[in-house]
C-alpha cells in the first residue's frame, strides 16, 4: 500500500470515528433524581421501604434525542454490591415510541419518550421517568436498608453520563 493510500485510509478511519463520537454525543445527561409518589421532593433523599411501593427515577437531559439511545440505570445496594441494572431504550424526538430488542433481554422493551416539562422556576426540562420497585422485592424481604446509589449510563458506556445519586431506604 502506498503512503498516499495509507494516509487516505487513516483519514477516513479518523473521520468515521469522529462522526461516531459526534453521533453518540447528541444526548447529554444533566441530572438524576429519585422521588416517591405523594411525597415532596426533598434535598435529603430518605424513603420508607415499608410505605413505598415504587420510587421513580427521573433522568434529565440537556436536549431532546435526535436518534435512538439506550439508558441504563445501575443500582448499588447499601453493602456496595450491584443490586440491579435496568436498560431502557429511548425513542428519538418526533417518532412514535415502539418496542426495541435489547441485548441479553428475552423480550422487546417499550421505548421511553423524553418529555419536556416546565418546572416551577419556568425552565424547560427534558426528562424520562422510570419506576424502581421497592414493595414486594428483596429490598424489603432481605432488609436491604441503608444508603443506595443509582447511576445513569448512555449507549453502553462504562462510565456514568452524570453524577450518581444517593438515597436512603429505611424500614
Amino acid at each position: 500500500m502506498t503512503h498516499h493510500r495509507l494516509l487516505l485510509a487513516f483519514s477516513t478511519l479518523l473521520l468515521g470515528t469522529g462522526a461516531a463520537l459526534a453521533q453518540s454525543a447528541d444526548l447529554t445527561c444533566m441530572a438524576l433524581d429519585v422521588v416517591a409518589a405523594g411525597q415532596p421532593s426533598a434535598a435529603r433523599k430518605s424513603f420508607s421501604a415499608t410505605r413505598t411501593i415504587d420510587l421513580t427515577v427521573v433522568a434529565t437531559f440537556k436536549e431532546l434525542p435526535s436518534r435512538e439511545h439506550l439508558l441504563e440505570l445501575v443500582f448499588t445496594s447499601p453493602d456496595g454490591f450491584l443490586y440491579r441494572s435496568m436498560a431502557f431504550p429511548i425513542a428519538p424526538a418526533g417518532r412514535v415510541a415502539g418496542h426495541r430488542h435489547i441485548p441479553d433481554y428475552p423480550n422487546p422493551v417499550s421505548e421511553l419518550r423524553v418529555a419536556t416539562e416546565t418546572g416551577a422556576d419556568g425552565l424547560a426540562r427534558n426528562m424520562v421517568t422510570v419506576p424502581f420497585p421497592v414493595a414486594g422485592t428483596t429490598i424489603v424481604s432481605s432488609g436491604l436498608y441503608g444508603r443506595w446509589t443509582v447511576e445513569a449510563r448512555l449507549d453502553g458506556a462504562r462510565t456514568p453520563c452524570t453524577r450518581g445519586l444517593t438515597f436512603t431506604l429505611t424500614p
